[in-house]
């Protein structure tokens, strides 16, 4: 590791105390306080929209090229995170990728259990295919944003309404959290822990079946979905479920992209102010959308 990405691993180590809190109250301020140290990288302009009554963040670039839009949904185990923690980093793909990035600001457990986000994955889709009736949508997402992408993608799959494609950046797409990794109390992740991620599942789900295939994509039928760009650190508690997750895209037909990063935690897109390797992994997702 370099001298630049050992600085930014200290750095997540120091606030790995709070990404792994069980409090979902004190999550939601702590991640806000955290992504209030990162700006919105220069030339993109944010504005605030509504998608079928959906709160919407927009991302505009300065060198927007019309003709795609990303749909993103930010992580937070479906009880923390919003358009507004995640914005650095929806307005550097939109940068990066030239395209307009819509960020969604879809209901959190455990106030808004299943399926309020997924009602709202697929209204706030509905709206962007009417405001943007001729591009092409891509939906994005990292952690259970990945996985509520994947989700959406399965239902559009029902109404064959297909979209162009999926960017899911190390996607939870597992809430039965009963892997080998779950049992290993040592794992190295600064950022997850099998505790946090349980106690979220459970209050995420509340009724629902675990196993469910809007709740835990990776016991869906996954074929007939679009092109897929899949990309995890190897030092992310989910590497391990986002492999298994590319195998049953693989059998099922998809064209899917993996790309690991050696030693990177969870989402470590996220830093990319900080961490070099995180700017040039969102650099190689705009590409693979710029090719599509």
């Amino acid at each position: 590791m370099n001298a630049g990405g050992l600085k930014a691993y200290l750095w997540l180590l120091k606030w790995a105390s709070i990404f792994k809190k069980e409090d979902y109250l004190n999550s939601r301020k702590k991640m806000q306080t955290v992504a209030s140290r990162f700006s919105v990288p220069d030339g993109v302009t944010l504005y605030n929209f509504a998608a079928n009554g959906v709160k919407c963040e927009r991302a505009v670039p300065n060198n927007l090229q019309e003709g795609k839009i990303i749909i993103y949904f930010h992580g937070g185990a479906y009880v923390a995170g919003s358009a507004q923690t995640h914005r650095h980093l929806t307005a550097k793909i939109a940068l990066e990728s030239e395209c307009e990035v819509i960020s969604v600001d879809y209901k959190l457990a455990p106030e808004f259990p299943f399926p309020h986000a997924l009602d709202d994955a697929l209204n706030a889709i509905d709206g962007c295919r009417q405001k943007y009736p001729n591009a092409k949508i891509f939906l994005a997402g990292d952690s259970a944003g990945g996985g509520l992408a994947l989700a959406a993608s399965l239902k559009l799959k029902e109404e064959n309404n297909q979209v162009q494609g999926l960017i899911l950046l190390a996607p939870w797409v597992d809430l039965t959290c009963d892997g080998a990794v779950y049992q290993k109390a040592n794992f190295k992740d600064p950022i997850l822990s099998a505790k946090r991620l349980k106690t979220s599942a459970a209050l995420y789900m509340a009724s629902a079946n675990n196993k469910n295939s809007f709740v835990s994509p990776l016991f869906a039928d996954l074929s007939g979905l679009p092109p897929a760009f899949i990309q995890a650190g190897s030092a992310d508690l989910l590497f391990d479920e986002n492999k298994l997750l590319v195998e049953k895209l693989n059998y099922a037909g998809v064209n899917i992209e993996f790309d690991p990063w050696n030693g990177m935690p969870h989402v470590f897109q996220f830093f990319w102010p900080i961490l070099s390797s995180a700017e040039f992994a969102i650099q190689k997702i705009s590409t693979w959308i710029n090719n599509k």
